[in-house]
């Protein structure tokens, strides 16, 4: 199962971690508890993962991959896919009662498992969240369980579109999917900005839905790719003259809903240079460096 495999992420780090437990001891995992529903848009679900209790008869099982990514017209976009099954789910649960593989002695890499959530639908609407048998360092053991998912019958497939991550329409325009302001603090005020050269530039045009509130953890939107213009020779001249010399900006937090980002057609680095139309108005080179965009710069960019 290809794509099951591929949504197993193991996060690496050099350090090792402590033992799994006590030696060769095999700790019995303790039975889910059944839930009237159950999410599929978050990794964590917030019920926990325990073995089928033996009352809870099963009629399909539920594969949901909160790191799905998918194809469409508009690009391709990450998001949530829930997977239902049916048919003989004997050897599903006989792959699911596997018991755990003893603790192991030693010490275990650090590894975070961050793949499919497998739940277990009964035929009163009840569903359990299924434990993978896991191996002596405690991490699961999939092989038969998705070889078991394999045996069976896909009756349903759901994709839920989280975030657009490549947009085709600006890939299509020499365009960023999303303008992605990265500022380097502590630049000198009279530090001359680093501007596109070239008598072609794209100027690509990205819209954000500012947060509902003014709480602490409120959030501004990923910004959307709403289109682009050409620039030709004497444009680019006059956004040159507007840029005239820039200055530092001042401590500013108010969040932008509109930016443009100017793209070099002829560059090689990637490197572009974003202005922000509206909140802190910066101009953000492609040093990184930040700069208070000029009124002049402003209204010829549409701001």
């Amino acid at each position: 199962m290809r794509r099951l495999a591929a949504s197993l992420i193991g996060v690496f780090v050099l350090l090792l971690a402590g033992c799994a437990g006590v030696p060769g001891a095999v700790t019995p995992r303790p039975d889910a508890t059944p839930v009237e529903a159950f999410g599929c848009g978050v990794p964590d679900p917030g019920t926990p993962a325990g073995a089928v209790p033996a009352a809870f008869a099963p009629v399909a099982a539920y594969l949901c991959d909160p790191y799905a990514m998918q194809d469409d017209a508009q690009g391709t976009w990450s998001g949530s896919r829930l997977t239902r099954y049916e048919g003989d789910l004997g050897p599903l649960l006989a792959a699911l009662a596997e018991p755990d593989e003893p603790a192991f002695g030693g010490a275990c890499p650090a590894i975070g498992f961050a793949g499919p959530l497998l739940w277990l639908g009964d035929a009163g609407g009840r569903f359990v969240h299924a434990a993978y048998p896991a191996t002596g360092c405690g991490m699961p053991r999939t092989d038969a369980v998705f070889a078991a998912l394999d045996a069976l019958t896909v009756v349903d497939e759901h994709f839920e579109p989280a975030q657009l991550v490549d947009s085709a329409a600006a890939r299509r325009d020499g365009c960023p999917t999303t303008a992605s302001p990265l500022v380097r603090l502590g630049h000198s005020a009279g530090a001359v900005p680093d501007l596109p050269d070239g008598e072609q530039i794209t100027l690509c045009r990205y819209e954000a839905d500012l947060p509902a509130s003014d709480a602490p953890d409120a959030a501004v939107s990923s910004p959307v790719f709403a289109g682009s213009t050409a620039l030709d020779a004497r444009a680019v001249a006059a956004l040159r003259d507007a840029a005239g010399a820039l200055a530092a900006p001042a401590a500013c937090s108010n969040a932008a809903s509109r930016y443009v980002v100017l793209v070099p057609r002829a560059a090689a680095d990637g490197a572009t240079v974003i202005v922000e139309l509206d909140g802190c108005r910066r101009l953000i080179d492609r040093a990184h460096r930040a700069y208070v965009a000029p009124a002049a710069l402003l209204a010829l960019l549409g701001g």
